[in-house]
């Protein structure tokens, strides 16, 4: 499992990755007493790369071209 994490404009943050075993990404909302909201991937919905690209673009998360360039290709980040 990959794991990184990036913010939006707003300052909030968020973990985003690739999990192999369930061969999904996800993102996760992440706030200040370490609690987590799933917002793509396992339990929430399919973690394909067109629902990660859409929570990415709802939230304005900034993460790095070549993570993006990775997911558009349906690669693990």
């Amino acid at each position: 499992m990959s794991r990184f994490v990036a913010a939006n404009a707003n300052g909030q943050e968020f973990a985003y990755g690739f999990d192999r075993p369930l061969g999904e990404y996800f993102i996760q909302l992440l706030d200040g007493d370490d609690d987590a909201t799933d917002l793509c991937g396992f339990p929430v919905n399919n973690g394909t790369n067109g629902n990660f690209l859409e929570v990415v673009s709802q939230y304005g998360i900034q993460i790095p071209d070549e993570h993006l360039d990775n997911v558009c290709l349906d690669l693990p980040i």
